[in-house]
């Protein structure tokens, strides 16, 4: 018998037909759903389905009345008691498993949990730590480095995996964000980032619920503003998905003074490092309609200021 998914087969969506091609016609009447069933891995009962056998009597076809469940193993079995046309049983039973797709992922209502700040007076690493973080959430961790010295890991105690999602176009090492999703939660983790030198850097962790837990980075756009007291990450290409959050992380490279966002948006954190005199501003909003989306505000003294934004969803 050729099977149809086949044996073993993964991501399968959940609106396939299962469909068992015979060598030879079969009788109908034996090809029903007490000798052609489909049943979850843990179920009691059969999937509830209907049962055919195509004009060439070889293509018999299973199909469920409802979706499959998503990310679960199913296993088809055709009963050795089915015959050909002649009249000859199969003998044995034949039977091949797959699993569905897992569910897509949803994200909830996007919120700020907490947000915590670090700097590195002249270190290759920068530990910074939360207060107890919650499993399934996101943590996005914004970067600022003095002399543009690349970070070579950002990791942590609960052992989450983090991706770098975005940098400064001209000069990536110098303001950046990485993300890690899906988190395993815990009490007072540390993040560290690791750089490839010392460095006099700065640098805020924040966490958020919410999120998508795959594939959340949306757009990103980056800009360095010079003498400026209005300060813009520039515009991001339209965002895809209505409801999201705007990260924008804005570094003042060249004097103190007073950071104050855009309307809408509120600040995460702000950290002035004592050491490089720079300072680090990280803000956010969530927005509820699809656009171009720009980290913007202003600045109490005309500075240099270099400014990311990274949307998700």
């Amino acid at each position: 018998i050729a099977q149809s998914p086949t044996p073993n087969a993964t991501g399968v969506a959940s609106n396939t037909n299962v469909t068992a091609t015979f060598s030879t016609a079969m009788n109908a009447a034996t090809i029903t759903t007490a000798t052609f069933s489909l049943r979850a891995a843990g179920a009691a009962a059969n999937v509830p389905a209907t049962v055919t056998l195509d004009a060439t009597g070889t293509i018999a076809t299973l199909t469920p009345t409802t979706p499959l469940a998503a990310g679960t193993v199913f296993t088809a079995t055709v009963a050795g008691t089915v015959t050909s046309a002649a009249g000859t049983a199969m003998g044995a039973n034949v039977t091949w498993s797959f699993t569905t797709a897992p569910a897509a992922p949803v994200a909830g209502a996007i919120a700020r949990v907490q947000a915590v700040s670090g700097e590195t007076v002249f270190a290759s690493t920068l530990p910074i730590t939360l207060g107890t973080t919650t499993t399934g959430n996101t943590l996005l961790v914004a970067i600022e480095t003095n002399s543009d010295i690349p970070v070579s890991s950002v990791t942590d105690t609960q052992g989450n995996t983090y991706v770098m999602d975005a940098g400064f176009v001209a000069a990536p090492n110098r303001l950046n964000v990485w993300r890690a999703s899906n988190i395993i939660g815990g009490a007072a983790p540390v993040v560290t980032i690791t750089f490839v030198a010392k460095e006099e850097a700065t640098a805020v962790v924040a966490e958020y619920s919410g999120l998508l837990n795959v594939a959340p980075l949306d757009q990103t756009a980056s800009n360095n503003q010079f003498n400026a007291t209005s300060y813009t990450s520039g515009n991001t290409p339209p965002t895809t998905q209505a409801t999201e959050l705007v990260f924008g992380v804005h570094v003042n490279r060249t004097g103190l003074g007073t950071w104050t966002p855009a309307a809408g948006f509120t600040t995460v954190q702000e950290r002035d490092n004592v050491t490089s005199k720079h300072q680090l501003q990280v803000q956010d909003r969530i927005v509820t309609a699809t656009g171009a989306q720009a980290s913007t505000g202003t600045h109490s003294t005309p500075v240099t200021i270099t400014s990311l934004v990274v949307t998700y969803k």
